[in-house]
C-alpha cells in the first residue's frame, strides 16, 4: 500500500497533499499557516467553503483525520492573506500540486472517508442519478446504474472491474465505500464506482441492449447535459491557473477602488467649502430653486447677482426674455424655465409669464463658478 500523503515543505514549513477525485486536495491547516493566519481553522471555516474533513489511512497506523481543500479554495484563502512572498508561495504550489497528482496516481488500496466540514459542502449522493464531483465534473455511480437498468449491483460493479482498463481511458474509475442500507441482504459496506459521462456512455454499451436499458441510456443522457450546462452557467474556478487568474482580477477591482477612493478623499479635501455645499443640495432636477434662493446660498444679494449673471452671459439682459437663462446653460441641465398664470391686475385677464429655477446640477456649478460672496 503506498502512502496517500505526499509531504514537501515551503520556507522550511511542511505542507501535505493528497490526490482524489482525479485532482490534488492540500491539507488546509499546513497551507493556513504558512498564509500567516494567526487562527488558521477559523479562516478555513470562513473562507473554504468547499472542504472536506477526510480519514486518511497511515502505513503500519491507524486512519488520521484531515482537512482538505481544493485549489479553488486555496486561492480564495491566500486573497485574504497578508503573507509578504504571496505570489511566490501561489507560484510554488502550482509544482506541488502537479507533484501531488503524480504521487497520488500511483496503484493504492485507500478508501478516503468524507464528511463535509463547511457549509455548501456536499457528500455525493450515489444514489442520484448524476451528481457534482468535488472537481465540478458530472459523475454517475455504478449504483445508479444498476437502479436505473434494474440490474444488481454486483453484475454492475464486477462490469467495470473488468472492463476498467477500458474505462480509464476515459480518466481514473473513482470508487467509493458506503455502509449498506438497513432492509438488504449481507453484511459489511457497499463498494461503489463513480464514472464520467464516457464512462457510464462505454459501460452500458457491455450491457445487453433491452428496452429498459435503451430508456435508462437516454434518462442519463439527458441527464448529464443538464447537471453540465447548469454547472457551466454557474461555473467558478476549477484549476489553479483559472483560480489565479480570478484572484488577479479581484486583486485589480479592489486597487482600482482603493485608487478611486484616494482620488475622492483628496479632491473633498481640495474642495473644502465647495464641497460642503454640493452636500447642501440634491443633484436632481426636482430640487430646482429661484435664482434669489440661490443668491442667497451664496451669500449674494438678489439684486447683485441677477446683474452678475448678466454680466456673464448666464442670463439674458433685455427683451421679453429679460432674466431667462440662454439656451446652451438650459441645454446642460444648469437651469429650467417654468410657466405660470397670473392675473393681469386691473382687468383681471390671465397672464402666462415664465421664470427661470436653477437645478441641483446649476446651483453646483454656480458655486463652483463664483463662490461665496465676499
Amino acid at each position: 500500500m503506498t502512502n496517500p500523503i505526499h509531504q514537501e515543505e515551503f520556507n522550511l514549513r511542511p505542507i501535505r497533499g493528497i490526490y482524489r477525485s482525479d485532482q490534488p486536495w492540500i491539507v488546509a491547516p499546513d497551507a493556513a499557516t504558512i498564509l500567516n493566519f494567526d487562527r488558521p481553522m477559523e479562516a478555513i471555516e470562513a473562507l473554504c467553503p468547499e472542504s472536506l474533513l477526510c480519514t486518511v489511512p497511515q502505513l503500519g497506523g491507524p486512519g488520521i483525520p484531515l482537512t482538505i481543500i481544493n485549489l479553488k479554495d486555496l486561492a480564495r484563502l491566500a486573497s485574504h492573506s497578508y503573507l509578504p512572498n504571496k505570489a511566490g508561495f501561489l507560484s510554488w504550489i502550482q509544482g506541488f500540486a502537479h507533484r501531488v497528482s503524480l504521487h497520488g496516481s500511483q496503484p493504492r488500496a485507500w478508501v478516503l472517508e468524507e464528511t463535509p466540514s463547511a457549509p455548501g459542502a456536499a457528500t455525493p449522493d450515489p444514489g442520484a442519478l448524476v451528481t457534482l464531483a468535488s472537481g465540478g465534473e458530472p459523475r454517475t455511480s455504478s449504483l445508479a446504474i444498476a437502479q436505473g437498468t434494474e440490474n444488481d449491483h454486483a453484475s454492475v460493479i464486477k462490469l467495470v472491474r473488468t472492463y476498467r482498463a477500458d474505462l480509464e481511458e476515459f480518466g481514473l474509475v473513482g470508487f467509493e465505500i458506503q455502509p449498506r442500507p438497513s432492509g438488504q441482504h449481507g453484511g459489511g459496506d457497499v463498494e461503489f464506482a463513480l464514472l464520467n459521462e464516457q464512462q457510464a456512455t462505454l459501460l452500458m454499451t457491455y450491457m445487453r441492449n433491452s428496452e429498459i436499458v435503451r430508456k435508462f441510456k437516454m434518462r442519463l443522457v439527458k441527464a448529464f447535459y443538464e447537471l453540465r450546462n447548469h454547472a457551466q452557467a454557474m461555473r467558478m474556478p476549477q484549476t489553479l491557473p483559472e483560480a489565479l487568474r480570478a484572484y488577479a482580477e479581484t486583486l485589480e477591482k479592489k486597487e482600482a477602488l482603493e485608487v478611486k477612493a484616494r482620488d475622492q478623499a483628496a479632491t473633498i479635501q481640495t474642495m473644502g467649502p465647495k464641497a460642503a455645499f454640493h452636500d447642501a443640495v440634491s443633484i436632481s432636477a426636482s430640487s430646482a430653486i429661484s435664482i434669489s434662493e440661490v443668491a442667497q446660498l451664496l451669500g449674494y444679494g438678489s439684486i447683485r447677482f441677477f446683474a452678475l449673471l448678466k454680466d456673464k452671459g448666464i442670463l439674458l439682459s433685455h427683451g421679453s426674455r429679460e432674466n431667462l437663462p440662454y439656451q446652451e446653460f438650459i441645454d446642460r441641465g444648469y437651469f429650467e424655465v417654468r410657466e405660470g398664470i397670473r392675473e393681469n391686475s386691473p382687468s383681471g385677464e390671465p397672464k402666462t409669464y415664465r421664470h427661470a429655477r436653477v437645478t441641483g446640477k446649476g446651483q453646483a456649478w454656480l458655486q463652483a463658478k463664483f463662490g461665496k460672496a465676499k
